[in-house]
């Protein structure tokens, strides 16, 4: 996770220092401007995004809540200017956690478990560059999942609300018209009556607008 913060803040860097896009009238301007894949009108209407890719879960005060899995986000968004969107999103990162059963046969097991940190949020997403964005959410949310009661190899369910914060940043790699394909990254802050989590993720992400 380190390296793939350390890649983008490279890459977001990088973008920074790409001059904006051309806003003239002028065809040749235009022209050359489409042929760097740079907008060259006004984004518009409703936009939708759909990302799935890897997690990385760490709680504190919630016992099994650090594990790896996936994550996806669908968030359905409207244009607010020529840089800002605004709408809501349901965001979703899932864990894996191993919990040692005690032996019955003095043999140990290994009991994998599954659980789901997931966030309705409304959420404000701004471009600071021709394909770099920066994006904030809150929101309520729940953590939810498998859990192991006493001795034995009793499951349960865990449920919790929570209230919700997510923050990301993305690149547009690519740009066909009204479709757009990049990578982004995600972090969901949850807080809980029991203790507080962060879902992570690395996304690929497509959006229509």
């Amino acid at each position: 996770m380190c390296n793939i913060l350390a890649t983008v803040g490279v890459a977001a860097v990088a973008v920074l220092t790409i001059p904006s896009p051309v806003w003239a009238d002028d065809p040749a301007a235009l022209e050359a401007a489409e042929a760097n894949l740079e907008p060259v009108e006004a984004r518009r209407g409703m936009v939708f995004t759909f990302a799935v890719g890897g997690g990385f879960t760490l709680g504190l005060g919630l016992d099994d809540s650090t594990g790896t899995g996936g994550s996806g986000v669908l968030r359905v968004g409207r244009v607010a200017s020529r840089r800002a969107v605004v709408g809501i999103e349901l965001a979703a990162v899932a864990h894996f956690s191993g919990v040692v059963v005690p032996p019955l046969d003095d043999t140990p097991t290994t009991e994998r478990y599954r659980r789901d940190s997931t966030a309705v949020l409304a959420f404000g997403q701004y471009y600071v560059g021709p394909v770099l964005w920066l994006r904030a959410g809150v929101g309520l949310g729940r953590y939810a999942g498998d859990a192991l009661e006493g001795l034995f190899e009793s499951r349960d369910r865990v449920r919790l609300a929570a209230l919700a914060g997510s923050a990301g940043a993305g690149l547009d790699l690519i740009r066909l018209k009204r479709f757009r394909a990049g990578v982004e990254i995600m972090s969901t802050g949850y807080l809980t009556r029991d203790g507080v989590l962060s879902a992570n993720a690395f996304m690929l992400d497509l959006t229509i607008d």
